[in-house]
């Protein structure tokens, strides 16, 4: 995140560290796998190589490092201006003017446990089917991001619980 002044945009990376620990784990657990089977005095090279285990954590770890690096790649962020949010990565930038809002509706989302009270952000823009869900866990400084997309979104109006569950039915 970057200091906002009076024309500094505020720039929270999308978080990184679950992608970096499920790697390590896989990892880890493919390493641990073939140095225990490895070990067998009774097994050689390609008792181990047939083995079906190998090759499903491999898969997995392998998949890990895939998804890790793609969203290294992707370098997703979420940028709070004075007048609209953008999502960017590196590839595409998406603007939500703060006048196309609709509607706003801050609480949790139980199902996802990512912290803090209010993790997640639902915002209704004019003119388009469904909502846009913000994750604030998932960015870096979270607690700053809610803090400023409250401070950003106070002239739009907060959304009753009914049009927050017709919102999500429609997604």
């Amino acid at each position: 995140m970057t200091g906002r002044g009076a024309s500094e945009n505020a720039v929270f990376r999308y978080r990184l560290d679950f992608y970096y620990q499920q790697a390590i784990i896989y990892l880890l657990t493919f390493i641990a796998y073939v140095a225990v089977r490895g070990m067998s005095t009774t097994l050689k090279l390609v008792a181990i190589i047939r083995d079906p285990f190998v090759y499903i954590i491999g898969f997995f770890a392998v998949s890990s490092l895939v998804v890790l690096v793609l969203n290294i790649i992707r370098a997703r962020r979420l940028v709070v201006t004075d007048d609209a949010l953008l999502f960017q990565h590196r590839f595409r930038e998406r603007a939500i003017p703060v006048s196309e809002m609709e509607w706003i509706s801050l609480g949790r989302e139980f199902r996802v446990q990512t912290g803090g009270r209010n993790q997640r952000v639902f915002l209704k823009v004019k003119e388009r089917p469904g909502v846009v869900r913000i994750r604030t866990g998932r960015y870096e400084h979270s607690t700053e991001l809610l803090r400023m997309i409250t401070a950003l979104t106070t002239p739009v109006r907060q959304a009753t619980s009914a049009e927050v569950r017709q919102a999500r039915r429609l997604v």
